[in-house]
């Protein structure tokens, strides 16, 4: 599904949650790479074609007989996406998250998971602006997208299923693939021995992300 198409039909569900007294959670999972940018290689296959698998999949385990997840993707296979063009679908459709996925070659047997957020300088903004900077618009939530960061992981280290990969701390940098988007956001960069175990990581992360949704109602 295109953005510009995830806007329309995002539309007409809100507009069906808000009668309907219900709105799901909307997250946008950003799989690394695109038409142009075929991403580091592991083995025999492309980041970007890891990546875009590894979301896809995701979201079928989230939206697994369940209407309180509403889970976009920011592209397609084939589609090339400018960061700022993410920025703008993910403010217009007023996301609740944002998590953009990475891989990576390791020598290591169990794939290891990093966490990176946003952390640059701070910034004062009234209650009152009603227009928010592309260079800015990505620190209006820093202190919950830190809080997220951590919880995220913890909640992975209490997960069964955490024999099956090691965690590693967030860690704050100016993030460029997080830039411009309002709603609390997370780096997750994967380390893979082999280019199939990222199955290995799809569970995991959506029973995290259940537990999440309801911190996030509570923040």
């Amino acid at each position: 599904m295109s953005l510009k198409r995830a806007i329309v039909i995002y539309s007409l569900l809100h507009i069906l949650c808000i009668s309907g007294k219900h709105k799901p959670i909307v997250i946008m999972l950003d799989p690394a790479g695109d038409l142009r940018d075929s991403g580091r290689l592991i083995k025999d296959q492309y980041e970007r074609t890891i990546t875009i698998k590894y979301t896809q999949a995701i979201k079928q385990e989230l939206e697994k007989g369940t209407s309180k997840f509403l889970i976009l993707l920011s592209r397609i296979p084939g589609q090339q996406i400018e960061q700022i063009e993410k920025a703008q679908c993910a403010n217009q459709l007023n996301i609740d998250l944002f998590i953009r996925f990475q891989v990576y070659q390791t020598e290591k047997l169990r794939p290891q998971m990093h966490f990176f957020y946003y952390k640059a300088e701070s910034w004062n903004h009234s209650t009152t602006t009603t227009f928010v900077p592309f260079e800015k618009a990505h620190i209006a939530s820093s202190t919950k997208t830190d809080h997220f960061a951590r919880h995220f992981k913890k909640s992975l280290s209490d997960n069964m299923f955490d024999r099956y990969y090691d965690l590693h701390d967030p860690i704050g940098i100016p993030c460029k693939s997080l830039k411009g988007i309002i709603a609390p956001g997370v780096c997750i960069e994967i380390g893979l021995k082999d280019p199939d175990h990222w199955s290995e990581c799809v569970k995991p992360i959506a029973e995290s992300l259940e537990k999440i949704c309801l911190y996030l109602n509570d923040m």
